[in-house]
């Protein structure tokens, strides 16, 4: 074979292979988005970006977050299809009897606190695919960072943001991009879901949507984009006055303060295990709350097989905390309850090439993951996701087949033609 007919041969064996690649997919989460705010917000406004692309896509009515609905949790639970208590990120803030060390997980980036997952951007790279994260919770634990991300901070602006993530796509050419925000959640805690001003950081995050589908549209890029908008979890109203200050009905000296966390969801540690029945039956007492050793939590709750939830978990009712210590803040909004709550579903649509348009019912949101897989050709980590619900929607890369089986019938020609075999 001459160094002409060599070149000719490698040109169209290229030609398919890139081909044959599957539509990049974006993954975008607007933290704290209630459901059912969202169908407001779109039966108000039917011209609104929201509701345009809604309409064009595979929509649900909603989606259900995983227990605890809180932000890190929902967000490990998006990128790997686990359960909370699988993937070890069990509340915002944990402790680990293995490492007897409490941490903040906004402030740490040490692998010991993630590494019983991986998230699906790394899994995506080392399955040979371009990846990237923008804000996106834990996207910048070495060594599983993206091949591009950008950490988390508040100071950036949404639509600044925008255009980084379009520069990205025109020097990285990714495969995968995961883009996080943190609105309405912000406004959502500080005036409550019922809110004007929640309303109208959902019309502001409806704003930020319409500009990035824009840009996407003028570098030629929406038509192939597998998209997918999801929140982690919605909002309920709270009322300041509904903090339950534990040292108010539990002796805590029972409780070792250093280990537990208390919050919506608690996770509560006793100073030693003889003191374990005698803290549950004060804690049993507490009002507002429904408290139950580990061993007894509901199974349908998936959330009890993890060494960092502790020996005795307290679920907070609706619009009510566990506290142990005075609080300052007037918040109106609040999550981290039930997930089966009307007031904690999350919103889901998905758009593209391999997604086709029509309507499903409510679903966990573990199953994002192995859709997602699905859409990237990639083989899913173990996980605790089922696609069942969204096969009848997904169209495979037909276009990209069509166009590769005609690439190799001019193979075929040119091997044929030029006597290469």
């Amino acid at each position: 074979m001459n160094s002409y007919m060599k070149i000719i041969f490698l040109l169209a064996i290229n030609a398919c292979v890139l081909n044959a690649k599957s539509s990049p997919l974006l993954l975008i989460s607007m933290d704290g988005f209630q459901a059912a705010k969202l169908h407001q917000f779109m039966n108000e406004n039917p011209s609104s970006n929201f509701t345009q692309f809604y309409n064009k896509s595979l929509g649900a009515d909603y989606m259900n977050p995983s227990e605890p609905s809180i932000t890190f949790p929902n967000h490990l639970t998006l990128v790997t299809g686990l359960y909370p208590e699988s993937h070890g990120i069990i509340n915002n803030v944990i402790y680990d009897p293995n490492f007897d060390q409490k941490v903040k997980l906004a402030q740490s980036q040490d692998l010991k606190w993630w590494n019983l997952s991986e998230p699906i951007w790394y899994t995506a790279k080392k399955q040979g695919l371009k990846t990237g994260s923008s804000f996106w919770i834990s996207n910048n634990v070495w060594p599983r960072q993206p091949d591009v991300f950008l950490s988390y901070n508040p100071n950036y602006d949404s639509f600044d943001r925008v255009d980084e993530i379009i520069n990205w796509y025109r020097k990285f050419d990714l495969d995968f991009l995961c883009v996080y925000f943190d609105e309405p959640d912000s406004t959502g805690h500080k005036y409550g879901p019922d809110s004007k001003e929640y309303m109208e950081k959902i019309g502001y995050m409806d704003s930020v949507f319409g500009y990035l589908l824009k840009r996407l549209d003028d570098i030629g890029l929406f038509q192939k984009l597998n998209i997918i908008l999801v929140s982690d979890h919605g909002m309920a109203n709270f009322a300041p006055n509904h903090y339950v200050f534990i040292k108010d009905y539990v002796n805590t000296d029972l409780i070792d303060m250093d280990k537990s966390v208390f919050h919506v969801v608690s996770n509560i540690f006793p100073k030693s295990d003889d003191k374990l029945n005698e803290l549950y039956e004060q804690m049993k007492k507490l009002p507002n709350m429904k408290s139950y050793k580990k061993s007894e939590i509901p199974k349908e709750l998936n959330y009890s097989k993890s060494d960092r939830i502790g020996d005795i978990v307290s679920f907070s009712n609706e619009g009510y905390k566990l506290m142990d210590q005075v609080s300052t803040d007037n918040n109106r909004g609040a999550h981290g309850y039930a997930s089966n709550l009307t007031s904690m579903r999350a919103i889901f649509m998905a758009h593209g090439p391999n997604i086709k348009p029509g309507r499903i019912e409510g679903f966990r949101n573990v199953n994002v993951y192995p859709l997602m897989c699905s859409l990237m050709n990639i083989n899913c980590n173990p996980n605790n996701g089922s696609i069942a619900i969204f096969e009848p929607y997904i169209e495979k890369n037909s276009t990209n087949y069509k166009n590769e089986s005609k690439l190799y019938v001019i193979l075929a020609f040119l091997m044929a033609k030029l006597k290469i075999f």
